[in-house]
């Protein structure tokens, strides 16, 4: 059973998100929830106007900040799978970003979601199975199965 949105969900989503100045909690995580369901375009621009407040979300709060990082992730992976071109500009922005390095989990997730575009491109599988060993390898379970669920991700119906 798959999810369904109409048009008037998908506008009225749309404007929840974008009726602030700045991202919040309340927005990040719904859309952190709702990317699946939003046209390309749409979380195209969505994760774009996120990417611009990342440093703001920085300023404010700690959880805010991870937690737009984990959407701007998660939401370019389905990128990766359904508008490949787009993934990749986004990927290129998300690179441009800065980030201590005590945010380990990001480094890794963006490395990965470089992996997954390269994957897309060429077929080869064996890099990412490399990385997911060496995730595994790190003994932090709950990133080693982020990543393994982006790579479902990417499978699945391909």
């Amino acid at each position: 059973m798959g999810v369904t949105s109409t048009p008037q969900d998908q506008q009225d989503l749309k404007l929840f998100l974008t009726q602030n100045n700045h991202w919040n909690l309340s927005t990040i995580q719904a859309f952190g929830n709702s990317g699946f369901i939003l046209p390309n375009n749409t979380v195209f621009q969505l994760i774009n106007s996120l990417i611009e407040d990342i440093v703001y979300l920085e300023n404010i709060n700690f959880e805010f900040y991870l937690e737009a990082w984990n959407t701007i992730i998660n939401n370019s992976l389905i990128l990766v799978k359904t508008d490949f071109k787009k993934s990749k500009l986004l990927l290129a922005r998300i690179k441009e970003l800065s980030y201590t390095e005590p945010y380990l989990s990001i480094t890794v997730k963006v490395n990965f979601l470089e992996l997954l575009i390269h994957y897309r491109e060429d077929g080869n599988s064996e890099p990412i199975k490399r990385f997911l060993e060496s995730a595994k390898v790190l003994g932090i379970p709950n990133l080693y199965n982020d990543l393994l669920s982006g790579w479902a991700l990417l499978k699945l119906n391909s």
